[in-house]
């Protein structure tokens, strides 16, 4: 686990809005047999096999929070933005899916997870640039098991573990 600061999260945030260069993703790990992961309380992250990581040589990874991504059904491909780095993305695991049409749900889950990784980039910025501050969004709230009281917010952030 490594720390990121605010200063450094809010060029990531802009990169992953932009999209890649050709520069960032030549080179850029390969995710293949992927999917998004989000957990209760935690941030969307993608799992898959990974090939070229400069870190890691695990063919299976579980990514820092994902920024943002696209994804071509018909090329199988794609890239995606996680807080520390570019990934480039293969095939998408072909989770079983109760539908009878597959494909299309699998493109609204996507869908649905640009949305909130669109709000969520939004919350950051805002709570970078108010100086840490926690700011009100309408995000999906969590629920904090074994916790006694409110909520409280601890103080300013000024950066994440990923």
């Amino acid at each position: 686990m490594r720390y990121m600061s605010c200063e450094d999260l809010l060029p990531a945030i802009e990169q992953a809005e932009a999209g890649p260069s050709s520069g960032d993703i030549d080179g850029a790990p390969m995710i293949d047999n992927w999917f998004l992961v989000w957990r209760d309380g935690d941030a969307i992250r993608a799992d898959g096999d990974v090939s070229g990581h400069p870190e890691i040589s695990d063919p299976w990874v579980t990514t820092s929070p994902v920024l943002g991504f696209r994804y071509d059904f018909d090329l199988e491909a794609g890239w995606l933005r996680t807080m520390s780095r570019w990934y480039r993305l293969g095939r998408l695991r072909a989770v079983p899916v109760a539908s009878p049409d597959p494909r299309a749900k699998r493109r609204e889950a996507l869908d649905a997870a640009q949305d909130l990784l669109r709000r969520l980039r939004e919350a950051g910025r805002d709570q970078i640039v108010s100086g840490g501050r926690p700011v009100t969004t309408d995000l999906p709230e969590t629920s904090t098991a074994g916790v006694d009281g409110p909520n409280e917010p601890l103080g300013p952030v000024t950066g994440f573990f990923i």
